[in-house]
């Protein structure tokens, strides 16, 4: 939702630089991953909490630190984001309330978590990809 919300508006104020970033984050993306996945596979890792342990030391606490600063920063940056930018689409497309718009996706998003796991999750994104490539 914060694609739909956040980078059309930017998007459309700024022009071309904001396709542009996302371009460029793609590429980025690529040659990161060509670089960091030989080395998590020679590891026999799959975090980057469990290499740096592995790395630095047996010590739980920079694994510790690693995964409990990831999870804070992913809830004040992505999730929170995510929950207004969909609850502003719902409030403006259904007339909803904010707040309801909040709970209601929160209520979506932990029945599907929950009922079917990561697999449920899979089938939802490429069944939204598939729409929003039609839609396109």
């Amino acid at each position: 939702s914060e694609h739909f919300i956040g980078l059309v508006g930017s998007g459309a104020a700024s022009g071309l630089g904001v396709g542009a970033f996302e371009l460029d984050a793609t590429i980025l993306l690529q040659v990161l991953g060509h670089v960091f996945i030989p080395v998590y596979i020679a590891s026999q890792v799959s975090t980057l909490p469990e290499y740096m342990e592995r790395r630095f030391g047996g010590k739980k606490r920079i694994r510790l630190y690693l995964t409990f600063l990831s999870i804070i920063l992913y809830i004040f940056t992505k999730i929170s984001v995510n929950l207004y930018s969909g609850a502003l689409f719902i409030e403006k497309a259904l007339d909803w309330n904010m707040y309801s718009g909040i709970v209601g996706i929160l209520i979506l998003t932990a029945l599907t978590t929950i009922g079917g796991g990561l697999t449920a999750v899979i089938y939802t994104d490429t069944l939204q990809t598939a729409i929003m490539l039609i839609g396109a």
